[in-house]
């Protein structure tokens, strides 16, 4: 998966839990609506297009569900994307062997 299609997937992974999978239109590129339109005929990522009259949104939008290989290949990212951007003073192993102090 490229950097551009790993960040979709996350923005998407986002938009279905948070957001009742509408997309805001502003937080998508061109390039990002010609992935998530592969994505729909691999049958990835399914998406549909509607007016903001429907979706109570401001501008024409897209709405999306994401497959099962979808969902887990955003777990994986995430988890992945965690484990890079985590601070470097906390010790993940001992946390989770629960060496960690009080929580």
């Amino acid at each position: 998966m490229t950097k551009d299609e790993c960040s979709l997937l996350l923005y998407l992974e986002t938009v279905a839990v948070d957001k009742r999978g509408i997309v805001d239109p502003r937080m998508v590129s061109k390039k990002d609506v010609e992935i998530l339109k592969r994505w729909n005929v691999e049958g990835f990522v399914f998406s549909k297009r509607y007016s903001a009259k429907v979706t109570c949104a401001i501008h024409l939008t897209y709405v999306v569900w994401l497959s099962d290989g979808a969902w887990e290949a955003a777990h994986r990212e995430r988890k992945a994307r965690a484990y890079r951007t985590a601070s470097a003073e906390i010790d993940r192993d001992a946390l989770i062997l629960n060496e960690g102090g009080d929580a």
